[in-house]
């Protein structure tokens, strides 16, 4: 399916003018900026905008951050790119759907349903052995496992991504804090209704 959505990671000049034209074709366009300021001009336009970096990126329900085209404007620093090193071991979670995932043990030796990549096909080749009972083919896995923690970006294909089917119903990346904010305020906006409701029907 063709992507409909652009988020420009560095929505500036040329993220802005990229944004219009595909706005016009129907496209959802948002992206991150630095300041409010920088915001502005934007939201005016109709575009939906993240202070980044110093705020969590929450798209909109109807925005998929993990089907969107990306624009990465951000310039590297001194460890590579700033997006994929904060986003890119993430994406394999939001982009994948519910068949993407395998039941495999790979990793730990036991069945784990995981998401399908380079590695667990690999052990599924008919020239391969099969994994080890469980705990000894951690000593096959673990440097791996190891070597995917510290080099995320790099080692997307073979990472251990543990995950059930409803990975195909992640559509955004979200700290504990806000899920939990969010939890509250529909809690505390469904008890305000039912307040209203019972009053009504008390008079």
């Amino acid at each position: 399916m063709a992507a409909t959505q652009l988020f420009a990671f560095g929505f500036g000049y040329v993220a802005a003018e990229l944004a219009r034209n595909l706005a016009a074709k129907g496209w959802a366009c948002a992206g991150t900026v630095r300041s409010e300021a920088s915001a502005e001009p934007l939201v005016a336009q109709g575009f939906t905008t993240h202070i980044w970096p110093g705020a969590e990126i929450t798209p909109p329900p109807t925005f998929n951050l993990g089907a969107a085209a990306w624009l990465i404007s951000v310039p590297p620093d001194d460890q590579g790119c700033p997006v994929f090193r904060s986003f890119g071991h993430l994406a394999p979670y939001i982009q994948a759907g519910s068949r993407d995932t395998v039941r495999s043990r790979s990793f730990t030796g036991k069945p784990c349903r995981m998401l399908r990549n380079d590695w667990t096909e690999a052990w599924e080749d008919a020239a391969t052995p099969d994994p080890l009972g469980m705990p000894l083919q951690y000593m096959v896995s673990g440097m791996a496992v190891s070597a995917t923690h510290r080099w995320p970006d790099q080692t997307v294909d073979v990472a251990f991504n543990p995950v059930g089917q409803v990975v195909g119903q992640f559509e955004r990346v979200e700290k504990t804090a806000g899920v939990i904010e969010r939890w509250v305020n529909e809690y505390l906006e469904a008890t305000a209704h039912l307040d209203a409701l019972n009053t009504a029907a008390a008079e």
